[in-house]
């Protein structure tokens, strides 16, 4: 019997929005689990260390596996492999797609271990002839012994980028959180064990290493539920080239971003008196990464396979809904996280951090930190969203040169309020108006490109967001003042009174927010509760 076609419909951009909102409720909840358990990790680490030479050290050194990471692995990697991927997948079927698996992870591995090999070498020659403080000679060892997590991280950003495409969310998402248990378990254990805190943060970067393995083992044997099979490969395929070719840009724009992260730290640690200064730095954006990373990575992990296929297939109507409906979601979650944070930035640190050896200085500067970091906090989420839509479109340049013009306008900026008050603060606080004028400069450009954007449509939403993040404020004391005078008569114990009061107000204060929207009939509301509009 003859087989007949049924050409269905297209699904509108509507039904496409709304199963990308569905593997973003998948993304924020894992990586909502995998910031809790960072944050305890965080709390452990200052309990355990506080903010002192010791944890400078760490900072500076864990810089180099982190920064191979964003570079080589979760940006420039996966915004160009997983467009081929896709395409592999779709035209070829499922052999070609696990062949350009396995012939990316050989060359990556291949790659990474040289640039290991590389960096111990001048880290060897440096400790030799140039290291006069304890110091820079722990750093130093920290490195030695955190390289080869650069190659676990960068083959588990790949792994996962290939699980995305075949609409596997969840254990990519989870993967940093067995990496938070590995370097948890490592603070206790060496806590507990050893007595000198540079035995424990050599015992705690052991762990960390071991944790990134773990993840990469978990994220191949999921690929391998799915029927694919991760097989060397050395030939030199047309894919292969394709995708070198689109991570040049990407790796430059990318390494731009990442490298004034990592001057940032290094201002800090040269320019500002006295110890802590880059522990600060990193604390202060931990707590910003908490909702950055729910956010703005989650969105633009979902909505990315979707933006690649209609760039694709040059659909560029439906590329612009879906590109504004991003850009209006985001909006949507960042406002109020983004004011809620700064609200709750002093009881956070106070609360989580202030034990051990963090002290009551250490806690104020990290809160000033935080502060400088959140006002960014919207134009960063917005950024990274933005910057996935020129990968998907196939144009990587755009992005590379908007962050080569910010690296310099970063720098003046870092070496002018570095030298004022704000201290450490001030580098925040650059890295929030950079990320202001990037959005800027990005928008305008994807404008052009696709013929307009309608982003006046984003203006009632922004609108609402910012009112009903305002009623917010106002919700959050009222609850924290409430409840303060009936648990004081009933004579609580101040460190269980003072979380109970943070967590009622952020409760209720979410709670508000997203009661307000209903009642004003917002249509995000709707696209995140799945409810037909």
């Amino acid at each position: 019997m003859q087989s007949i076609a049924i050409n269905r419909p297209p699904e509108t951009s509507d039904r496409l929005f709304r199963k990308a909102v569905s593997s973003l409720k998948i993304v924020s909840v894992a990586t909502f689990l995998s910031r809790i358990l960072g944050l305890v990790r965080d709390m452990a680490l200052a309990f355990v260390f506080g903010a002192t030479w010791v944890t400078d050290a760490f900072v500076i050194a864990y810089v180099v596996p982190n920064l191979s990471r964003r570079i080589f692995g979760e940006g420039a990697m996966t915004s160009a492999f997983i467009p081929e991927f896709a395409n592999a997948q779709s035209k070829e079927g499922k052999a070609a797609a696990e062949s350009l698996l396995g012939n990316v992870l050989t060359y990556l591995t291949l790659i990474l271990v040289a640039l290991s090999l590389l960096i111990a070498l001048v880290a060897l020659l440096w400790s030799y002839g140039f290291v006069n403080d304890d110091s820079t000679g722990l750093a130093l060892v920290l490195l030695l012994i955190l390289l080869p997590s650069m190659v676990f991280l960068c083959s588990a950003a790949v792994i996962s980028g290939a699980l995305n495409t075949l609409g596997r969310f969840l254990y990519p998402a989870l993967a940093p959180a067995v990496q938070n248990v590995a370097w948890i378990a490592a603070i206790f254990a060496a806590y507990i064990i050893f007595s000198g805190e540079v035995a424990r943060v050599i015992v705690m970067s052991l762990g960390v290493v071991l944790g990134t393995a773990i993840s990469l083992a978990i994220l191949a044997l999921d690929l391998r539920g799915k029927g694919y099979r991760i097989v060397p490969s050395f030939a030199l395929s047309p894919r292969l080239k394709k995708i070198a070719l689109l991570m040049a840009p990407s790796i430059l724009g990318i390494a731009v971003f990442q490298v004034n992260t990592f001057l940032d730290s290094i201002f800090a640690w040269v320019f500002v008196e006295g110890s802590g200064a880059a522990a600060h730095l990193y604390y202060g954006n931990r707590l910003m990464q908490f909702p950055l990373a729910m956010i703005g990575v989650a969105m633009s992990t979902a909505v990315f396979p979707l933006l690649s296929k209609l760039a694709s297939t040059g659909e560029n109507a439906r590329f612009r809904e879906i590109v504004v409906k991003s850009l209006r979601m985001v909006l949507f979650l960042t406002i109020p996280a983004a004011v809620g944070l700064f609200m709750i930035a002093g009881d956070v640190v106070r609360v989580f951090f202030a034990n051990g050896s963090f002290t009551d200085d250490a806690a104020d500067r990290t809160i000033t930190v935080t502060w400088c970091y959140v006002l960014g906090l919207t134009f960063t989420c917005v950024q990274i969203v933005v910057t996935k839509c020129f990968h998907a479109r196939g144009e990587p340049k755009t992005p590379m040169r908007v962050a080569l013009w910010l690296v310099g306008l970063n720098l003046v900026m870092n070496l002018i309020l570095v030298r004022t008050p704000l201290a450490e603060a001030g580098l925040a606080l650059s890295t929030s108006v950079c990320a202001a004028i990037g959005v800027a400069m990005l928008l305008w450009r994807l404008r052009t490109l696709v013929g307009g954007l309608e982003l006046r449509l984003a203006i009632r939403p922004l609108l609402q967001s910012a009112f009903a993040s305002a009623l917010m404020v106002a919700m959050f004391w009222i609850t924290k003042f409430g409840l303060a005078g009936v648990f004081a008569r009933m004579g609580a114990g101040r460190d269980v009174l003072e979380l109970f009061l943070l967590v009622s107000g952020a409760v209720a204060s979410a709670a508000f927010y997203f009661a307000f929207m209903y009642v004003v009939g917002s249509r995000e509301l709707d696209e995140l509760l799945n409810r037909p509009a």
